[in-house]
């Protein structure tokens, strides 16, 4: 029930004697990917010993240099992860498929980006090959492949979220993913400008809206995307995002674009010089897949299916000034004396480490000490100044203090 295709691809060789020691067949569809087929009659060592065969994946492949490094093209980039089991094998050209008329080596390879290419490299011996398959200098080469799903939601989920940079910011609040089926029949019929999907989604804390929109832009056609703020109450919301589109059968073949910078939202755009962070309320990739590339690939990797998949990863980060209003609220009465001056101060506690953090620091124009001890009951004392508080084990230590005149 995993196989997903299965098709058989042949190349006539007519001069055998002829060819070089690398010979290639480039480009050829195969199970809704395109392959090329590499033949080394005196095998890739060039010994002379036995007949070599490679099979690369072509969608791959065209990111790669000729010195073989990997080039990353952002307009273009496509993720793969195809199972395979396929044959290579050389029969005799006249198409005779006796014992005695055809050599064949079977392998189960997964490609992806970065194992793109899978070699025989015995495939049959150079002189068995002679005097079994040769006749009148002609033969035939060929593969047989199958492809499978990849249902590995995790794996795909793991490489998502490989495209976040977080620029060492380690307070994560909130992940979320949201995705739309799309219709191939509305991609290409509807009219340009059109929002084709949109979806609204709640991440557990936060309101928003994903669309998809086909757009006209310097005479081509795109998918766009766009993620909208639906809050109503004025917050900043610190995230990093990455969009893609997948095939719809499983997580075999996809496209991204990470924003690979921290967006903050809010439910109005600030352009004010003064203000230390920018907000905007929606935010908007308008060239993320040309609709020759869905047609070329997508729809051809989605045969016999009628959609494919946009979604979007979404990563929220704390904010420290949104939670020191969550702690400002614990202050319930000042007793209506006039406040003189607020700060914040705070740092990271290691719970498995039993000896006493000891720190200085400045708060509000005074000079304080804070100290966190370890008590065997699995509790901490702090103590501030004078002040001791005792708590319950906790991940994190956040204190606000007050100054009164």
């Amino acid at each position: 029930e995993n196989l997903l295709s299965e098709d058989i691809f042949e190349w006539d060789i007519e001069n055998w004697k002829g060819l070089k020691n690398e010979n290639t067949k480039e480009n050829f569809k195969l199970c809704g990917l395109n392959w090329n087929l590499t033949l080394y009659p005196h095998g890739s060592d060039k010994k002379d010993e036995y007949v070599s065969m490679a099979l690369e994946n072509y969608n791959a492949l065209k990111y790669y240099s000729s010195d073989n490094n990997y080039k990353y093209n952002e307009d273009n980039q496509f993720n793969l992860n195809v199972p395979t089991v396929f044959v290579l094998y050389i029969r005799k050209y006249d198409g005779s498929l006796s014992y005695e008329s055809y050599e064949a080596k079977n392998t189960t390879f997964r490609f992806n980006n970065i194992d793109y290419y899978h070699e025989i490299t015995d495939l049959i011996e150079v002189n068995k090959l002679n005097e079994k398959i040769l006749k009148d200098n002609k033969l035939t080469v060929g593969i047989y492949l199958r492809r499978y799903k990849n249902n590995n939601e995790n794996e795909f989920k793991i490489k998502i979220e490989s495209f976040i940079d977080d620029k060492n910011e380690k307070e994560i609040m909130k992940e979320q993913y949201n995705e739309i089926n799309l219709s191939f029949n509305e991609i290409f019929k509807l009219n340009n400008n059109y929002t084709i999907s949109n979806n609204d989604f709640n991440d557990g804390i936060n309101n928003w809206n994903l669309s998809i929109e086909k757009k006209l832009i310097e005479g081509q056609q795109y998918l766009s995307f766009q993620l909208e703020n639906m809050n109503l109450l004025n917050k900043i919301i610190k995230t990093n995002l990455v969009f893609y589109i997948r095939n719809c059968k499983d997580y075999s073949f996809f496209k991204t674009k990470a924003t690979n910078n921290f967006l903050y939202f809010n439910t109005d755009t600030t352009n004010d010089s003064d203000s230390s962070i920018k907000t905007i309320k929606k935010y908007t990739i308008d060239k993320f897949i040309n609709l020759n590339s869905i047609k070329d690939y997508f729809k051809e990797f989605n045969k016999n299916h009628s959609e494919i998949i946009g979604g979007i990863y979404m990563r929220i980060y704390y904010i420290k000034e949104n939670y020191i209003n969550i702690i400002r609220n614990h202050i319930i009465n000042d007793y209506g004396i006039a406040l003189y001056a607020e700060s914040f101060f705070e740092y990271s506690l290691n719970l498995n480490n039993k000896s006493i953090s000891d720190n200085d620091f400045n708060l509000g124009c005074y000079d304080w000490n804070f100290t966190v001890e370890s008590k065997n009951n699995n509790t901490f004392e702090l103590t501030l100044d004078y002040i001791e508080i005792k708590i319950k084990k906790i991940l994190g230590i956040h204190t606000l203090v007050m100054f009164l005149q």
